[in-house]
């Protein structure tokens, strides 16, 4: 059982290290002062300031579910990762992702300085300190800050209009500086981790594509480091009802309890 909860932290540890676990929802806005209807006057802006504000509504966002995958590999490990992500800020900002790394299946739940991870095989919840991994606040940590490192962005370009999942959006292309991206991260610990995770990877600048809809908001944001790392992350809904259910404390083991996992760096 340890082994696979080392193979899952590893996934889980790469997905947010790479994603670089900034601070949308519920770690620099207000909430509910973006979503829906949020985006108004988007016809005045240029190409930049469109992506920034799509950003903050994002960062304003109450709830929003999304879906995620992300191909690549470091130091001879795969990143390729398939995740379902689901955020709310209601009671507490909470983050729950249901990934599939390295052929394993797992569940994660992250608010506070907390994450703990359903055991694969049924039997309960383990939790460990997100302060272990160089993560100060999981529950306002959101793993999808590909939208927030968008903010680096000098060059933005209009690239024509696509449907996304069935939205009309403008789609908007340029590039950033990996260092310039990581230091967009509002935590130093994480914008330290995530300059160490592209350095180790070879990654100086990284392509992106955002589709934007009517009322401001990303509906879709791609990101391609050459041959490297590419990633897709899809906002399916926002600012729509999402409920978390966390374990009760009775169903959680302290990992620590086992004796400590190798979780390969992450």
């Amino acid at each position: 059982m340890k082994k696979k909860f080392a193979t899952v932290l590893v996934g889980a540890g790469t997905v947010l290290a790479v994603g670089g676990c900034g601070m949308l929802p519920g770690a620099g806005g207000s909430g509910g002062g973006g979503g829906e209807g949020g985006g108004g006057g988007l016809s005045s802006l240029n190409p930049v300031e469109i992506v920034a504000k799509a950003v903050d509504n994002t960062e304003q966002a109450e709830s929003y579910t999304a879906s995620m995958t992300m191909s690549g590999s470091m130091q001879g490990q795969s990143l390729d990762t398939q995740a379902d992500i689901e955020y709310t800020s209601d009671p507490e900002p909470t983050v729950k992702m249901s990934t599939t790394a390295q052929g394993t299946e797992a569940v994660m739940l992250m608010r506070g300085s907390e994450m703990v991870m359903e055991d694969p095989g049924g039997s309960g919840w383990m939790r460990m300190d997100l302060g272990e991994m160089g993560m100060s606040n999981a529950g306002s940590q959101d793993p999808l800050s590909e939208v927030e490192k968008l903010l680096a962005a000098e060059d933005v370009q209009e690239s024509g209009s696509e449907e996304v999942n069935g939205v009309g959006t403008t789609r908007y292309s340029g590039s950033y500086s990996a260092a310039e991206a990581a230091s967009k991260i509002g935590d130093e610990q994480l914008a330290q981790q995530a300059e160490q995770v592209y350095s180790q990877m070879g990654i100086e600048s990284v392509d992106f594509e955002v589709f934007v809809d009517d009322d401001g908001l990303p509906r879709r944001v791609t990101s391609n480091a050459g041959d490297t790392l590419e990633s897709t992350i899809d906002f399916l809904t926002f600012n729509e009802p999402v409920d978390i259910q966390y374990p009760s404390p009775d169903q959680i083991t302290d990992m620590g309890d086992m004796g400590g996992l190798d979780t390969g760096g992450f």
